[in-house]
């Protein structure tokens, strides 16, 4: 089956599962996904239509109000699974049926993260009293922060999970970018400055749960300065601005580098990108010594006539 089939096998069922009303419907889409399931199937998405598939099969014999979570379930790990159009072609894919707006995160402890099966992944996310992202070293490293952070991190979760956290960083990335450029125009602000915040420490728990360091540490030196605007021991102004909307990209690359090696079932790394080291220290320098202690970022080398 090819990259463009799966995707509109991923999309069909999909749409079936939007208006299953009844055991006969339900009955059909079961058919479908088993001969998806039969069908040469790369890891990442046998393993999350084997899961819908057990969704399924729970909710045509479960009771009327046990049956939509069951089947809410299985959309959310088929929508996971839907392959990414190809570029250039999203004019001619399918249209993806409408996704219902994103719950509220529940403050879950580490501790009490259930197995596979027991609840969905997103009810499983430690959003608060996350482990802390370790903490700065006691002066900046030489060479601008270019040798600081591993140079690459792995995630180990099971991959329903890892997705489902995945759009949760995206969701709160997309609140922080909002929030920043809305700021621009009201920089003291004290909701905007607090949506931020919380949006860098939703992040930094979720990349501390997964052991991204990298995307942890930037989270977490992002957090930092927003919690210093949030204590007005500072301004949204000066270099802030620029450094905090640096944050909201350079993660969102990360993120997105996680999400295209776990839907092409490649090895799950996000890899150090080349500006991570020189942006972790100059948020922690404006955190720790205030906007006039802030370096310039280090230059790019002209290229060397030939």
């Amino acid at each position: 089956m090819s990259p463009e089939e799966l995707r509109a096998a991923f999309l069909e069922i999909r749409s079936m599962l939007e208006s299953a009303s009844d055991l006969e419907s339900l009955g059909q889409i079961l058919d479908e996904l088993e001969m998806l399931a039969g069908s040469g199937l790369p890891t990442l998405q046998s393993r999350l239509v084997d899961e819908a598939v057990g969704r399924i099969q729970a909710a045509t014999s479960a009771p009327d109000d046990e049956r939509e979570p069951l089947i809410d379930a299985a959309r959310r790990l088929l929508r996971a699974g839907t392959p990414k159009a190809p570029e250039g072609a999203e004019a001619a894919a399918p249209v993806e049926p409408a996704e219902p707006p994103p719950a509220e995160p529940l403050a879950v402890e580490p501790a009490s993260i259930t197995p596979m099966g027991a609840g969905s992944a997103a009810d499983m996310l430690p959003f608060d009293d996350e482990p802390e992202a370790p903490a700065a070293p006691a002066s900046a490293p030489p060479s601008g922060g270019h040798d600081i952070g591993p140079a690459s991190c792995r995630v180990e979760e099971d991959p329903e999970l890892v997705l489902e956290c995945i759009e949760e960083s995206f969701d709160n990335l997309g609140s922080a970018e909002g929030a920043l450029l809305d700021l621009e125009q009201n920089p003291d602000d004290a909701q905007l400055i607090d949506t931020t915040f919380r949006a860098f420490h939703t992040v930094k728990g979720i990349a501390g749960f997964l052991k991204l360091t990298l995307v942890t540490e930037l989270a977490h030196a992002a957090e930092n300065v927003l919690s210093k605007l949030r204590d007005k021991e500072m301004r949204y102004e000066g270099p802030i601005p620029s450094l905090a909307l640096d944050a909201v990209d350079l993660l969102r690359r990360m993120t997105q580098e996680l999400q295209d090696a776990m839907s092409a079932g490649s090895d799950p790394v996000v890899n150090r990108p080349e500006t991570w080291g020189d942006l972790v220290v100059r948020l922690r320098d404006v955190a720790e010594n205030g906007i006039g202690a802030v370096a310039a970022p280090a230059p790019t080398p002209e290229p060397v006539a030939a």
